[in-house]
């Protein structure tokens, strides 16, 4: 959806800065190997650099589904924000 442009998004640094300075009040944190997905409580202090630890791509999702923050774990693309 986001490397296909098939929805207009914010990306690289851009999108870094975007998902740093929203309010995050709860969201939603899940990998893309693993089978869980996250509940992040009181989630007002995330940011980018959280998910910049390793090449697993990451998908951050407002729990109201207001904004997505999804990191790659190419280098060459991403990270995305879509504020809906």
């Amino acid at each position: 959806m986001f490397s296909y442009n098939v929805k207009p998004c914010l990306t690289k640094e851009e999108a870094k800065k975007a998902f740093d300075e929203v309010f995050k009040f709860e969201c939603y944190v899940f990998y893309r190997h693993a089978n869980i997905a996250l509940l992040i409580e009181n989630s007002k202090d995330l940011c980018s650099n959280d998910f910049e630890f390793d090449n697993e791509e990451v998908y951050v999702i407002d729990k109201n589904y207001k904004w997505t923050y999804m990191k790659t774990h190419e280098e060459s693309f991403g990270p995305y924000y879509l504020y809906r």
